[in-house]
Parts: C-alpha cells; structure tokens; sequence
C-alpha cells in the first residue's frame, strides 16, 4: 500500500509519532519517518530531529506532529522536562524543526489589489546613505591568452596574441620588462615616484609581477604557459588612464 494511503487509513486529522535512533541499525525508523513526511506534508505538519548526547553514548530524537499550532513550544518543554528529571548529564541539540508552511492558503496567480512602487515609501535614509558612500577603489581586469586563429572566438572580451612557442613567447624577464616601460610611458599620468617592478617566481610554473605606486598598484600573473591576467587598481575612478593602460 502506497505510504499517502496508508497514512489516510490509520492516521487521524491530529497524531503524534516518535522514532528512536541509538545505532546505524535503526536509521531505518527515521528512513520511515521521512517518507511518512513527505507523502502527507501540509501546512500543519511539523518535524523536528533531536539529538541526546552523554559522556557514553548519543541518541536521535525524530518526532512528527499534526495539529499542534504550538509545536515549537511544547518541543523546548519536552526538552527542558527531560533534562531536568534525569540522572545523568544529557545535553540535547536541536539539528532541524521543518513544516507551518501556510500551503492551505496558498493562492495561485495571485492578483493584488493595490500596487506600491518604491516613491510611497520613506526613501530618506536609505538615499543619505547612498549618497554618502564611497568607492573604495576603480579596478580593471584584463586577460591575455595565446590561441590558434581557427579556435578564436570574436565576440567575447579577451585579447589574443599570436604565438606558436607553448609558453606564448612569455617569460618573466619579458613581463617584467614590459611592465617598467609601459609605467615609463605613463610617467606623466603616474605619480613621480612609484616603486620598482617586482617579480616572484617561486609559485607554480609562472610568476607574479607587481607595480605600487601612491593611489593603484598593477599585478600581473602569467600561469607559466598561454595565459596572462592582468589586474590594474586605482583609489580614484580614472577610467582614461586604464584607456591608455
């Protein structure tokens, strides 16, 4: 007999069932316990999993309920009742309380009858704070990657270059030394003094080469092959200077 039927047969409008789990062998209760759950769950239905642990041993409490609009409520007392009137230190930890889903009044294409837009409420506070803000920094991000003509796609937003060498004609020494004379040509725009071009090459197969200068700084990261990103970050929004970047 399908579970929804069986449920309809022997189970009243309001019920109580309980299910005990000491050891993997018993998972079979709470196994039960959900598929009961899940044929007859409605918006009164409440489920809640408890688990009991001592010094010794630990103990898991599933318990289904019908009808109880109080069901939260009597569960803390429950808990607190067992507790208190036990020998032995039993410290209880509630692992989830599911079901008061309202379905009973759920209402299918639901047509309001009145319509508010954002002008009729208070909008005071939240435009101060809008206008208070401030950007924390202009980043821009670019990517360079080595691939065969006939595998190019057009219409996305990476740069390629033409190479036939599997490291793209990359290398440390050459990214570091593009990098100074890109910073050079940008003398004017940059500030006077910025510190000198540093490169790691201990992570992985590529490097990491860096810029700072008083308000951005430049990363740029080669993974050793075909790829190179490149990450230029400004405290002021200068949308021309990452142009002439």
């Amino acid at each position: 007999m399908p579970v929804r039927e069986e449920c309809e047969k022997y189970f009243s409008d309001r019920y109580f069932l309980a299910a005990m789990v000491c050891d993997a062998k018993e998972t079979w209760r709470q196994n039960r316990m959900e598929k009961i759950l899940k044929a007859i769950y409605d918006g009164d239905v409440y489920c809640a999993k408890v688990l009991f642990n001592t010094t010794t041993a630990s103990m898991e409490f599933n318990v289904l309920s019908s009808g109880d609009t109080f069901f939260t409520h009597q569960l803390k007392y429950l808990l607190l009742v067992i507790q208190m009137n036990n020998n032995i230190d039993v410290v209880s930890e509630v692992r989830n309380v599911r079901g008061g889903l309202w379905l009973d009044k759920y209402q299918d294409d639901f047509k309001p009858t009145q319509f508010f837009k954002p002008a009729d409420y208070d909008q005071t506070l939240a435009l101060s704070q809008y206008n208070a803000e401030m950007p924390l920094g202009y980043q821009n991000l670019f990517q360079f990657v080595i691939i065969e003509d006939d595998n190019r796609d057009h219409g996305d937003h990476i740069n390629y270059v033409d190479d036939d060498d599997d490291n793209g004609g990359f290398s440390p020494e050459t990214i570091s030394g593009v990098l100074h004379s890109v910073l050079q040509s940008m003398s004017s725009q940059l500030p006077p003094v910025y510190h000198d071009v540093e490169t790691e090459q201990t992570i992985g197969e590529g490097c990491i080469t860096a810029a700072y200068w008083d308000g951005g700084n430049i990363i740029i990261l080669w993974n050793g092959r075909q790829s190179v990103n490149v990450n230029l970050f400004m405290e002021k929004e200068e949308p021309e200077l990452a142009q002439v970047f």
